[in-house]
């Protein structure tokens, strides 16, 4: 065999290849202090791990890879790193506030508190360090005296540290006294100008302290040129455009965030977030496995993915992620009142009182939470508990339009009908959501009083910015409760002139073609919604039962249904669907067990569990469903719907009076 002699370019690469093979593990650390002075953090990480692989003992390599990694907001590959170098004796003085910060910053503040004694520090700037370390950990376990005091302590032991001036900057901020912790900022940025965090925490006070979302952005653009990877002010200006609707200037916001940032979490969020707010839940649950790779995600990512979920009405998820979402974070509002709607949509009114328990205790009141609080009463037919918790949202935000409409509904259910409708009528003419006119509308149609209900449909369409979307559909509702089917489907025609992804319109016109006896032009029909909405779960379900209508056979529409349930195995509705159809075709052991496994994938599913049940009861299998039954009626024991189905089962074995007695509870 013969050797071709080497290009410039090959001996070139062969001998940059021989030095990197011989270089030291001495070297390599070298190498990354120079790239670190040259601000190289991305080449110093090479450098760094290079020198650990060849020397994995090295305590100095460690520390700087830490710290590298903790600058770089990776704080889990910080800790990791942190924690070797700490137990390879690196110099305390260096290692250990940074391993305190880090370990905070992941949510350990009892450790940081138990495991990082000041006293074994020396020198004055790691003291006060590891005191505003502690000063932050005092303050998230809400020991606010601690923590001011522990802070004090560190501002004398060194009146520079940043972190403790940032500290109180943010002691001052949870007290309320937003001005002081402004001053405090501006004092920190006349001596730090291109200090990021002073810069982020400055446009978090002016955003949530001040409520000047305009101030707010400006300070976030200039932190922006300073630190292009400020992940926290690309959050604050994309949700700002969204609070207006501003889609393509949220959009504009990621080009820079996917240069700087292209593999971040949260960029996936922000997109998640942004598709959301376009009314795209399917576009958004693409984002979510990218928001869940960890087994620890952020209470936040949580929360998304039970939004999304919810958005889907895939409630079970949706309450599985908002759970998780709360032991990370109790505190957040958001997924609580979230997970309280979720309880409401699964007709859990009782449980969506019981998460929204703590919101209620507080003070000042929380509008929103008293809100979501009288949609659950009136769902029980509390009608003087709905009255009493609307008042209170009203009390704590007078301007909420949305409880104020709620509270009429509520006095038309309690049987003043001329005042409550005369109260939304006024509360449309200065309601620019719009809410009060929906509200007003859906109630005539309750009282049947569709005439007044198209004169309340084409006032809300006269007026600026008019959901004319939903004004569309419910014209359409009130044609098709007139017997006007012409009238009714031009209404459902136009809104998916304004949406073609529009399920109720796509549906509805489908309805009325199978009416008509046009059965192939309703499949065409859910098939052209599916081609621009793929995935749509509901959209699936009514083209096969659509395809039913047209002539598919019921087995065909088994197998359908079995597809549906791989394609969507965490949602239920899939799996009802197919249980019924089995029982429908008379293969009530096929129901059984689809019932069964459908029940073993989704435990806590109460709807799953009723069927399963109801399975039972129709194989006979009486002391199976009566446990099940059982089961069903503990997991919601406020609820109708586990005693009416015990008294079926009652009924079925011929005893009336034990049926009579669940009736009566």
């Amino acid at each position: 065999m013969s050797l071709r002699p080497l290009t410039p370019l090959g001996l070139a690469v062969s001998t940059l290849l021989c030095a990197c093979m011989s270089q030291s593990p001495k070297d390599s650390l070298e190498s990354a202090k120079v790239r670190l002075a040259a601000n190289d953090r991305a080449g110093a990480i090479i450098e760094l791990k290079n020198a650990l692989q060849a020397d994995a003992s090295s305590a100095e390599a460690r520390f700087l890879l830490g710290k590298t990694l903790f600058e770089l907001d990776d704080i889990t590959g910080a800790q990791v790193e942190l924690t070797k170098a700490f137990e390879g004796q690196f110099d305390a003085e260096r290692v250990v506030p940074l391993l305190a910060q880090s370990r905070f910053e992941l949510g350990m503040a009892s450790a940081v508190l138990k495991d990082f004694d000041v006293e074994s520090l020396r020198t004055p700037k790691a003291r006060a360090q590891l005191l505003a370390v502690h000063a932050l950990a005092q303050a998230s376990l809400n020991n606010l005296d601690a923590a001011r005091k522990l802070n004090e302590s560190a501002l004398r032991t060194d009146p520079e540290n940043l972190r403790a001036r940032l500290n109180s900057a943010t002691l001052a901020f949870n007290a309320g006294q937003h001005d002081q912790a402004l001053e405090t900022l501006d004092q920190i940025l006349a001596s730090e100008p291109g200090n990021a965090k002073a810069l982020a925490f400055k446009g978090q006070t002016l955003e949530f302290g001040k409520r000047d979302s305009e101030g707010a952005a400006l300070v976030y653009e200039q932190l922006l040129k300073i630190d292009p990877k400020s992940v926290g002010a690309y959050g604050s200006l994309v949700q700002r455009a969204l609070r207006v609707r501003d889609f393509e200037r949220a959009k504009s916001l990621l080009e820079p965030m996917q240069k700087h940032l292209p593999n971040h979490p949260h960029l996936r969020f922000l997109k998640a977030a942004i598709a959301l707010a376009e009314g795209k839940p399917e576009t958004a649950r693409e984002q979510v496995p990218y928001l869940l790779r960890s087994d620890s995600p952020p209470a936040v990512y949580l929360q998304m993915a039970g939004m999304v979920a919810y958005r889907l009405n895939g409630f079970t998820e949706a309450e599985k992620f908002l759970t998780r979402a709360l032991l990370g974070d109790s505190q957040n509002r958001t997924s609580r009142l979230l997970l309280a709607h979720v309880h409401m949509h699964r007709g859990e009114a009782e449980k969506a009182l019981e998460v929204l328990d703590p919101l209620l205790k507080t003070s000042p009141p929380i509008a929103d939470a008293w809100a979501a609080a009288g949609q659950a009463f009136f769902s029980l037919d509390q009608l003087s508990k709905a009255e009493s918790a609307y008042n209170k949202a009203i009390q704590a935000d007078p301007d909420d339009v949305r409880a104020k409409a709620q509270l009429a509904v509520t006095e038309i259910e309690k049987g003043s009908a001329e005042s409550g409708l005369a109260e939304l009528a006024r509360l449309t003419a200065a309601d620019r959501s719009h809410y009060a006119d929906l509200a007003l509308i859906s109630a005539h149609v309750r009282r049947k009083e569709f005439a007044e209900a198209l004169k309340a449909i084409e006032l809300l369409q006269r007026k600026p910015g008019a959901p004319q979307t939903q004004a569309l559909v419910m014209r359409g509702t009130v044609e098709l409760a007139l017997g006007r089917r012409d009238e009714a489907r031009k209404s459902f025609e136009q809104v998916l002139e304004l949406d073609r992804t529009h399920y109720v319109a796509s549906a509805s016109l489908a309805t009325l073609d199978l009416a008509e006896k046009r059965n192939n032009e309703a499949v065409q029909r859910i098939e052209r919604l599916l081609s621009v909405d793929p995935g749509n779960l509901q959209a699936e379900l009514s083209l096969i039962g659509i395809r039913q209508a047209a002539g598919l056979s019921s087995g065909d529409a088994v197998g359908a249904l079995r597809d549906l349930v791989k394609r969507h195995p965490a949602v239920p509705q899939p799996r009802l669907a197919l249980i019924d159809q089995l029982r429908r075709n008379g293969d009530a052991q096929g129901a059984l067990v689809a019932a069964q496994d459908a029940a073993a994938a989704q435990p806590q599913s109460l709807q799953l569990l009723e069927a399963l049940g109801m399975a039972q009861l129709h194989t006979k299998d009486f002391n199976q469903a009566k446990t099940t039954i059982s089961r069903f009626a503990s997991l919601s024991p406020k609820s109708a719907q586990p005693m009416l189905r015990m008294a079926e089962l009652q009924l079925a074995q011929s005893d009336s009076a034990s049926a009579i007695a669940s009736l009566q509870r």
